[in-house]
Formats: C-alpha cells, structure tokens, sequence
C-alpha cells in the first residue's frame, strides 16, 4: 500500500471510531432521558385529532407510513411492510415520510402517493421540520403508521393529524399512538417483525425492488462491460460496513486468496466516498451514486460479497446472488433474504479454518452452482425464517 492509501486508510478509521463514539453517546442520552419522555409526550398527545375506536378497513382512504431513518439496509426492510400495506388497504393513498430526498429511488414503482422528508440534520433543522410538520396537517390522515420504534416519529406524530394512529408498543409511545399493539417478542428479521401490526404475512419477493425493464438492462450493459473479455465468474465485494461489522483488510485478503485457489475469479471492487483506495492498487473497481442502477449491476454479475452493511441488503433487494458475511449482528434478523442469497455467520473475523470453509462455499455456489453443507463452529450457513407465529393484542 502507498504511503497516500496508508494515510487516507488511517484517516478512515479515525471517523469511524469517532462515529462509533458519538453513536454509543446517543444510546447513553436515550436510556437516561427516558424519565422526561412521558411527561413530554403526554402534554405533546393534545396537539392532533384522534378517535378513540379503530377504523373498519373501508374507512381508511388516507394512510401516512413513518420512518425517518438514515440507513439504506434499515430503508429496504420497510418495502415487505409497504407492499403488504398496499393488500391490506388496497383502495388507500398511502404517503411517506422519510429522512432525505435521497432515498426516494429505494421506493419508486410502489405507487406511493407522496414522499415527504424531514432532512432534520445540519442547519435549518428546525424550519425544515416545522414546514413538513405543517404540510402533513393539512392531509387530516385516517392512519398514521410507525412500524420501528423512533423517537422523531412519534414526537412528529404527535403534530400530525390521524384519525387512528397505530404503532408497535414500547415505553411511552402508545400516549401518541393511541392505537398501539403489543406484539409477541420472536426471533424473526427484521424486514417481517412489524408485519402482525397490519395483520399480513410476507411472501418470498416481497423485499424486492420494483426495478424496471429498462434498469435491468442498463444494469445488464454495465455488467457486461465489468466482464470485458472474462469467462469466467465475475464477482463483486465491498469492504465497508460499520463499526464491529467491518471485516480487517487481511482477512478479506485472505478470503478472497484461498476462493481463487479453487479457480479463476474476476474480482470487482465496490468503492465508494469512505473506500475511495481498493484493496489492490491494480484491481478493478466500480463506484456508482445511483442506488437503482447500482443494484441493477450487482444483480447482473455472478456474486455479490459484503458484511452487513447497506449495498449487501441493496443488491439482495435487487435479487443479486449475495453472500452475507456477519461476525457481529445476528443474520436471522438482519440476514440476506433473497432465495439465490446465503447468510454466512463468521465466529471471530475470517481465521484459517473460516477462510477455507468461506472459500469452499464460494466455490461450490459460484464456481459450481452447488449447495453447500457447512457445519463447522467457525462459519455456519443461516437460514432465514420468512414469519414467526404472530401473537398480536391491543395494547
């Protein structure tokens, strides 16, 4: 590595752990400023109109989906709940709030009606917030929906007018959503876990981004072009992730040597603003800032590695064959749910004995198109349940 790539690589590292830091400093203000949060939403409840009885199904006309997060992986989970959102209130005008404008393309072909955004970040936070908050009273909606806890949501939600407003419960929230529901606490991904709050069930490509004809075959062409002269399998990986979810650049080195020696690969690295050095000066890379297209070429190529991060879970929307590689956060919740996807489950980073298994398995699904039989303690294929048996109350 040259001294500029050490010195951008170092630079890298320093951000995250500061962002590590400041993202542990946010969970440590949450957990001790839980006291206020009743008395804050009990006195915020008396800013929206609300009926006391649940909506029969034919009276909803309006519905308002709320999820202000940042995250893409946290954005796609939302898709299954919207797609099945549109059965349950199949006569419905359903909007969404967002973070940013941004993340519109993740939803486009869903026929949502209107995406709203609060980009409550940097300066102007506040007028932004105020403008939106004004915006979406005027709709006077029949459901307001907030299917993963947040606190910005429920303090917006508290402004927003709804006829009925329907949550999962959790600490206080159920002061603003009036409607909430208690859900049985099971293992399940994450992508189904607020499903029982509509009362639906998904099916095996109720995750998938609605690409058109026309970026599929964009995605296609530029495969093409990544292949070049090639034969043989071409493979995409990406090296970043967050905090304990990143993999050492050793022991992608080492995954990615021992698959080789099982036959040739054509390695494409994804690069993006936090990995503009590759991890060979000479390898190939691709950087594409259009997420749709971006998951049109990942579906194209022949595999797709990652760690849990956003571009695994974007390339797994689009129906790309990927492997998961996950030695921090739990693949049955936040796992790879695509049927040509695997989730592979690392002990403590990639040792000898994980590489070579790793190794084998890209062999056997890349090279061969076999199925693998892992079962060894260090690295373990996962499956991924579509639905735990739901357990649902008014709370």
């Amino acid at each position: 590595m040259t001294m500029l790539g050490w010195l951008f690589q170092s630079e890298c590292n320093v951000m995250g752990h500061i962002k590590n830091l400041l993202r542990h400093f946010d969970k440590y203000r949450r957990r001790h400023t839980k006291i206020m949060d009743g008395w804050l939403l009990r006195w915020l409840s008396h800013f929206s109109k609300i009926d006391s009885q649940p909506l029969e199904e034919g009276q909803v006309k309006q519905i308002l989906l709320m999820r202000t997060n940042k995250r893409i992986g946290n954005m796609l989970f939302l898709i299954p709940f919207l797609r099945m959102l549109k059965k349950r209130y199949p006569h419905a005008e359903i909007d969404l709030l967002v973070h940013a404008a941004w993340q519109n393309p993740l939803f486009a072909g869903l026929g949502i009606r209107q995406i709203y955004h609060t980009n409550l970040t940097g300066k102007g936070r506040l007028p932004r917030a105020i403008k939106v908050i004004r915006d979406l009273r005027r709709q006077h909606y029949d459901l307001l929906l907030m299917p993963y806890s947040s606190s910005t949501d429920t303090l917006l939600a508290a402004f927003i007018h709804g006829r009925n407003k329907k949550a999962r419960h959790f600490g206080k929230r159920h002061l603003i959503f009036k409607h909430s529901m208690t859900v049985a606490k099971r293992q399940c991904h994450a992508a189904f876990a607020a499903l029982p709050l509509i009362d639906a069930k998904p099916d095996i490509h109720c995750h998938q981004l609605q690409l058109s004809p026309a970026e599929i075959a964009a995605g296609r062409q530029q495969a093409k072009l990544l292949r070049g002269d090639f034969t043989g399998p071409v493979v995409a990986y990406f090296r970043g992730a967050r905090g304990n979810k990143a993999l050492d650049d050793k022991d992608w080195q080492r995954l990615l040597e021992r698959t080789e020696k099982h036959g040739q690969i054509k390695w494409i690295e994804l690069t993006c603003a936090d990995i503009s050095a590759p991890l060979h000066p000479h390898s190939q890379t691709f950087s594409c800032p259009d997420l749709r297209q971006l998951a049109a070429t990942l579906a194209a190529l022949d595999g797709f590695i990652s760690a849990d991060t956003g571009p695994l879970h974007l390339a797994d929307a689009a129906g790309a064959r990927c492997y998961g590689l996950f030695n921090h956060t739990d693949p049955i919740i936040f796992g790879c749910i695509g049927e040509h996807s695997l989730n592979i489950e690392l002990k403590d980073g990639i040792d000898l004995a994980a590489s070579e298994i790793g190794s084998d398995i890209f062999n056997k699904t890349i090279l061969t198109a076999e199925k693998a039989n892992i079962t060894t303690l260090e690295i373990k294929k996962v499956n991924i349940p579509l639905m735990p048996e739901s357990n649902v109350h008014t709370a």
